[in-house]
């Protein structure tokens, strides 16, 4: 029921929750899509973009990943970035 709700949710924080619980799931597919939502509608939240970037990486479409990845750290110098660290490491590993 919860799940519904917030797959159908037009709040973007809602969306990714939803999606970062597809992504832990598995449901890759389904992930992707809830995150493009929350991105869509929330383009300057890192942290929505640094998750679909994981997503992207479980479904080892690095190219995707990376450009989301170098997007994050260009557009940091402007906010905060809580995951600066992370993004940093996984930058490394493509």
């Amino acid at each position: 029921e919860l799940a519904k709700l917030a797959k159908d949710s037009r709040v973007p924080e809602y969306l990714d929750t939803y999606g970062q619980v597809c992504y832990k799931l598995g449901k890759l597919d389904e992930a992707e899509k809830a995150l493009n939502s929350a991105v869509e509608k929330q383009p300057e939240s890192a942290a929505f973009r640094y998750h679909l970037a994981n997503v992207y990486l479980a479904k080892d479409n690095r190219i995707k990943a990376k450009k989301i990845l170098e997007e994050i750290l260009n557009n940091s110098k402007n906010q905060q970035v809580e995951q600066i660290e992370e993004v940093n490491q996984l930058l490394k590993t493509l």
